[in-house]
């Protein structure tokens, strides 16, 4: 079992790492030396396979910058203050959540795919098991009980079929990535859209994914009186020099898809997946593969 490990808030500044291993460095390069520079960048910057070890303890922090990476532009999702409020940023190997003690769920998680990390996901068998985040405060965190008999899905934001490693599907698990999910939307429609994230970003080479819940009316129902149950997810996909698109449905079986830009997502629930991206691709709907 892996943890995540606490980071400070993210920089805004919008500069990249400045390591070939910065998804912003490798967008720069012309277009022709792109697809042949990600494969180098994959072997030469993913880490090993790790083998499964004893949980590591918040104070093992991964540095900020390695999240930073994930983020277009190094600009970390912004949420309104108050949803945001006492939220821990946690980073795993190659997605970042930003988790809350309120709803014991996380509000957003980010992922950077390219053709060769979706390839590599691809080649694996989905052999892990969920666990509680020890990255996070008990009293802050869900647990395995609270979804046992509960009628819903444990449903990943970033999801482990994305996951290029072992160690980083294992992480995957953690129930700070995790949301109370209705089945049929999980298993269903939920799913063919996570494969076809899968594959625009093989198609088109790079991709930016956000996901998260909305909790959304004056009652939100929750698993034991702890982890609340969301009423809508979003996934939020860039594509640079593509445009963008930001899927929206209800957390129920028979649920509404409904299918904006990243404008008018922002304008709507006051949550921008990607604030570094330029006003006039805000408008430029990307269509999923």
């Amino acid at each position: 079992m892996l943890s995540a490990r606490k980071v400070p808030a993210a920089s805004t500044d919008g500069q990249g790492t400045g390591s070939i291993c910065s998804p912003d460095e490798i967008m720069r390069l012309p277009r022709t030396f792109i697809p042949a520079l990600i494969g180098l960048a994959i072997a030469a910057c993913s880490p090993p396979v790790a083998t499964v070890r004893e949980p590591a303890t918040a104070t093992q922090e991964r540095s900020a910058a390695e999240c930073r990476g994930l983020y277009l532009g190094g600009s970390e999702p912004s949420l309104p203050p108050s949803q945001a409020a006492d939220a821990d940023r946690l980073c795993f190997e190659t997605f970042a959540v930003l988790h809350s003690p309120r709803t014991r769920t996380a509000l957003w998680s980010a992922e950077f795919l390219s053709e060769g990390i979706v390839r590599q996901a691809r080649r694996l068998e989905r052999t892990s098991d969920f666990y509680s985040e020890p990255g996070l405060a008990a009293p802050a965190r869900a647990n395995l009980e609270d979804y046992r008999r509960s009628g819903f899905d444990r449903g990943h934001l970033a999801p482990s079929g994305d996951m290029p490693t072992v160690s980083a599907q294992q992480e995957s698990f953690s129930l700070a990535n995790i949301v109370p999910q209705n089945g049929t939307l999980n298993r269903g429609d939920w799913a063919d859209l996570e494969s076809d994230v899968r594959d625009t970003a093989q198609r088109y080479g790079v991709a930016y994914v956000v996901t998260g819940p909305m909790f959304i009316g004056d009652e939100i129902d929750t698993l034991r009186g702890r982890v609340a149950v969301p009423t809508v997810l979003w996934k939020a996909v860039h594509v640079p020099g593509h445009g963008a698109v930001v899927t929206v449905a209800t957390n129920e079986p028979q649920s509404r898809f409904e299918v904006m830009t990243v404008g008018a997502f922002t304008a709507r629930y006051g949550i921008d997946p990607f604030p570094a991206l330029a006003a006039a691709d805000r408008g430029i709907l990307l269509k999923l593969l």
